[in-house]
């Protein structure tokens, strides 16, 4: 999540939506369907107004980890906690505009309660608010806190080297078959290069800390390696995961971007579901075992 991507066709209702994470979106519109009177029921104001300040505490939190973990390959872009907590601010902001600006009954309800006088909501007003809020407020935030934006600069295949596009090729197609399994899809994309793995993915993770194979100091390298065309591993056995699980995870690290400046691009199986392609592993790992991963590499014979 770097910012949102708003284009001149969107309404102003659909350019806010997208400051606000869609998982706070459907949340509160699920609960708002529950809350809604029915025939003469009478409103429950009391659960409405839980539901609203539990979903404001969390909204910024939700946020802040949403974009603390999307990588980023721009050095130019601002610091991940920057981007965070700026965002984390303007979605919460913004999901308090969105209830004023749709008018929802329910929040009409708590709005005029808050008054205790005669009702002011004023749908106009609430529609000038929206306008003023994501046309300007928020456009001039952003360029005040997070700078200038900065277009992504398109990945120059021709400059690959010609095995490191190889593996990055033949790891697409080995994945449909091996997507659910990571030592299988390991195994299957090796085989193509003439390396020969066995077993499942802790058995693979002491292969590659044999003859033959050079232990990299950090996924840094490791791209590098990739880049070059070399054969790169990323491994991390059953035992050394923090809990201590039942498999290891094996991923073959490919040419592409880097993570907040550490976790290399690379494709995998996931036992019992379905692994990824071409994503950096920091999304393969969790927080807890990523930086613990092993990197092995040999070159392509």
């Amino acid at each position: 999540m770097l910012r949102p991507t708003v284009t001149n066709d969107d309404n102003y209702l659909s350019k806010i939506i997208k400051y606000i994470p869609a998982e706070v979106i459907a949340v509160y519109t699920a609960a708002a369907g529950i809350l809604k009177p029915v025939g003469g029921e009478a409103i429950n104001l009391s659960a409405y107004k839980v539901t609203v300040i539990i979903i404001l505490v969390l909204t910024p939190i939700w946020t802040y980890f949403a974009v603390i973990d999307k990588p980023t390959s721009l050095p130019e872009e601002p610091k991940p906690v920057k981007r965070a907590v700026f965002h984390a601010i303007i979605a919460t902001i913004s999901f308090i505009v969105w209830l004023f600006a749709i008018g929802d009954m329910l929040f009409i309800a708590w709005w005029c309660e808050i008054k205790q006088i005669k009702c002011l909501y004023d749908a106009k007003v609430a529609s000038l608010v929206l306008i003023l809020y994501t046309g300007l407020i928020v456009p001039l935030l952003e360029r005040i806190v997070l700078g200038k934006p900065v277009p992504p600069k398109p990945y120059k295949r021709s400059l690959i080297d010609p095995t490191a596009q190889k593996i990055i090729d033949t790891c697409g197609d080995k994945f449909e078959d091996h997507k659910s399994d990571c030592s299988g899809f390991a195994t299957a994309v090796a085989k193509e290069f003439g390396i020969i793995f066995a077993g499942n993915a802790d058995s693979i993770v002491t292969q590659i800390q044999g003859a033959g194979w050079t232990k990299l100091d950090n996924g840094v390298a490791a791209k590098g390696k990739a880049d070059a065309g070399w054969f790169v591993v990323a491994g991390l056995k059953s035992s050394d995961h923090t809990p201590p699980r039942n498999n290891g995870h094996v991923a073959i690290v490919v040419s592409g971007g880097l993570a907040h400046g550490k976790y290399p691009t690379g494709s995998w199986g996931t036992l019992g579901g379905e692994g990824s392609l071409n994503k950096t592993l920091n999304y393969a790992w969790n927080t807890n075992d990523r930086d613990n991963v092993l990197y092995y590499c040999r070159q392509v014979p």
